[in-house]
């Protein structure tokens, strides 16, 4: 079964949050200066003491969720406890949570929601383009540059099942006399489990990576939701323009970013204010996209990349027993699954 909270899919038509209607992402009000024009320009040689590097070359941020940044994890701690998303009482299956503030409580069922997760850790660094006579900023997340990640939980729980076919390899393991068996489970994974209701299940065998793949397409739906979140116009520091124009943020040599220290110092504040923003507007998007949990889901499953996934698999175990001598005939395990056609669906 394919347990799910907090999924996600784009819809066409989305409207702009209201200020205080979703959870913030940085706790507290932003000092908002404004950054524009009336600010005394300083003298640029005090400035220039602050020269970018030879072969320095300025790029504004990026807002991401990487598939390689996942958090594969079964249970979260923090400075309240742990919570473990795969208690006995959890079918097989997976959870994908981007952890915005108050996503969930901290241990379980303790009314304690988390805070200030969604965003990785990063540091602001500046330098002077004596030849632009601007600033310019370059920001640290781990080993990456100038990208801010947002984070995703993804826990998958309960595969350890003799039957669980957790790899390709695994496909050797299956005896001859269930072959045809395994081929039907295989087929069985293809719609989306909805507990109680008369869908197909496999009777043994399941497809880890199908899950696991279920898990990435969230989360490339999500992805899909910071890009719709960047091209939104929002006034910033009384300016209309989109996030993602926001972010790029170069400013001259003014008595509010005189030396590096105090750009840095304003960096900070203009960047963390810019955050909480966004990820307000971001948090709507998705709460919109994903609230019809039965199209949600649905779009999940049918992507290409789950139900190739499970092609893949079946395609490998009749390759196996072909090049054995022994091809699998008299097999029918294929299914009519055209109710689904409407949520086919391929990056």
């Amino acid at each position: 079964m394919i347990i799910e909270t907090k999924i996600d899919y784009p819809t066409n038509h989305q409207k702009p949050l209201v200020e205080n209607t979703s959870a913030y992402c940085f706790i507290g009000e932003i000092e908002r200066d404004y950054m524009g024009d009336g600010v005394l320009v300083v003298k640029q040689d005090e400035c220039d003491d602050y020269p970018c590097s030879q072969g320095f070359v300025y790029s504004p941020p990026k807002i991401l969720s990487n598939i390689e940044d996942i958090l594969w994890l079964t249970t979260f701690t923090n400075e309240s406890g742990t919570r473990d998303f795969c208690p006995d009482t959890h079918l097989k299956g997976g959870e994908t949570i981007p952890i915005f503030d108050n996503a969930f409580d901290v241990p379980f069922n303790s009314g304690k929601l988390i805070k200030d997760e969604f965003i990785s850790q990063f540091t602001i660094d500046a330098c002077f383009n004596i030849e632009k006579n601007k600033w310019q900023y370059l920001i640290k997340t781990n080993n990456s540059n100038n990208e801010i990640k947002l984070r995703v939980l993804v826990a998958m729980c309960h595969w350890s099942d003799p039957t669980d076919i957790v790899d390709v390899l695994e496909l050797n393991n299956i005896p001859e006399n269930e072959v045809c068996l395994a081929l039907k489970d295989f087929e069985k994974n293809r719609p989306y489990q909805f507990i109680g209701e008369d869908i197909p299940t496999p009777e043994k065998y399941y497809i880890k990576d199908a899950y696991v793949n279920h898990e990435k397409v969230h989360v490339k739906f999500f992805q899909l939701d910071i890009t719709k979140t960047l091209q939104i116009k929002h006034n910033y520091y009384g300016v209309m323009k989109s996030f993602s124009d926001h972010l790029k943020l170069t400013p001259e040599c003014t008595e509010k970013f005189k030396d590096k220290n105090t750009t840095i110092y304003q960096g900070k504040k203009y960047y963390n204010g810019l955050l909480k923003d966004f990820c307000v507007q971001l948090h709507s998007i998705y709460r919109m996209r994903t609230k019809d949990r039965r199209k949600n889901e649905n779009m999940t499953q049918w992507n290409d990349d789950v139900q190739n996934t499970i092609n893949y698999y079946q395609n490998t175990l009749k390759e196996i027993w072909k090049n054995k001598g022994r091809p699998i005939n008299n097999c029918d395990y294929e299914m009519d699954w055209s109710a689904y056609e409407q949520y086919k669906n391929k990056f």
